[in-house]
């Protein structure tokens, strides 16, 4: 038997296409009557197939802004106050 949406070859007692996927319970045409697929491969998906996530340039900007906001500015805060404090500590001492 074939499948009635794509034209794979399918068993008897099958009640889902191994090719497309689609349901084939009480659907089934037999071989003489079903013409195979047009190519006659079967499509087989692997994981270059699924479109990667791509983060546009504003998405990368706001990471960035983001990091240097809350990783560099207090960073860079904590060396001024350290830098002063020790700037007071030395002037108090003589």
């Amino acid at each position: 038997m074939f499948c009635s949406q794509c034209g794979h070859q399918i068993s008897e007692n099958t009640k889902f296409c191994t090719g497309c996927g689609r349901s084939v319970s009480g659907e089934q045409v037999p071989m003489s009557q079903a013409a195979p697929a047009s190519n006659g491969k079967q499509k087989i998906v692997t994981i270059q197939d699924i479109p990667k996530i791509k983060l546009s340039s504003i998405y990368r900007e706001v990471f960035w802004f983001a990091v240097m906001f809350f990783v560099g500015l207090p960073l860079i805060g904590g060396l001024i106050s350290w830098g002063l404090l020790a700037l007071v500590d030395y002037l108090e001492t003589g």
